[in-house]
C-alpha cells in the first residue's frame, strides 16, 4: 500500500461515527492526512515527514496526530491492517 492509499483509507475510517474526540486532535490528524492523501510520496521520505512533524514542540495537536499515523502505518506494513475505523477514532 501507498502513502496516498494508506491516507485516503485512514481518512474513510475517520469519516464513519465513532465516539466523540477532542475537536483540535481530530482536526490535525485529518488535516495531516488529507495533505498526505494528495501527494504520492515514497514511503521513505512519507515516514521521514511524520517523523519531523511528530519530534516537533511547535503544536501538540499536529505531533500527536504524526506519531498515530507513523504508528499506524507501521502495523499496516507488518501486515497488521487496521482493527476498523474504531481504533483510528
Amino acid at each position: 500500500m501507498t502513502p496516498r492509499e494508506f491516507c485516503r483509507q485512514s481518512l474513510e475510517a475517520l469519516a464513519l461515527p465513532g465516539p466523540p474526540a477532542d475537536a483540535r486532535w481530530r482536526a490535525a490528524l485529518e488535516l495531516l492526512l488529507g495533505y498526505f492523501a494528495v501527494d504520492d510520496l515514497a514511503p521513505d521520505t512519507f515516514e521521514r515527514q511524520l517523523l519531523l512533524l511528530a519530534d516537533s514542540d511547535v503544536c501538540p495537536c499536529f505531533s500527536g496526530a504524526a506519531w498515530r499515523v507513523l504508528d499506524f502505518w507501521h502495523l499496516q506494513a507488518v501486515g497488521r491492517p487496521l482493527a476498523g475505523a474504531a481504533r483510528w477514532n
